[in-house]
């Protein structure tokens, strides 16, 4: 059996990002989930963030000179074996968001320590998936170069 999952990793541009500690297996990651049905990857991301946090988001395409949010092509896809013979493949969306998605209250469960943080300090403290932590290394990388390329 097939089974897709897509999840968000949500940052800003003063590199903080949105991780919860997975009840499962205990590692951080951004929130996501299982997409039901027929339904298409863009709706099934809106509404697991929506779900995990009472973000509302807006997904559009990337566009330079836009400040609301970005989606940051390519997607990342994970495919793994479960023990059960099943194959679950993960999309993850890596999504930048201006301040005012960054500001907004979270509604979300007290025990995950769903929060935004700095993207080196969860880098160095938290436990993660090599997939997520070689993720958030490369949005990390991507802010600095831009920086870098903007303080010119």
């Amino acid at each position: 059996m097939l089974i897709k999952t897509v999840s968000a990793l949500l940052y800003t541009d003063n590199s903080d990002i949105l991780l919860h500690r997975h009840p499962k297996f205990g590692m951080f990651l951004g929130p996501g989930g299982h997409v039901d049905g027929n339904e298409h990857q863009y709706m099934a991301l809106t509404r697991e963030v929506f779900e995990e946090t009472g973000l509302e988001l807006s997904l559009m395409e990337y566009h330079i000179d836009d400040t609301r949010t970005k989606i940051i092509s390519p997607t990342w896809t994970v495919e793994s074996k479960l023990d059960s013979g099943d194959v679950m493949i993960n999309d993850t969306y890596s999504i930048r968001v201006d301040e005012k998605i960054r500001h907004q209250e979270l509604i979300t469960e007290a025990d995950n320590e769903m929060g935004w943080y700095d993207i080196q300090f969860a880098l160095d403290n938290f436990p993660m998936f090599a997939d997520t932590r070689l993720k958030i290394e490369k949005i990390r990388d991507h802010l600095q170069r831009e920086v870098i390329y903007f303080a010119r």
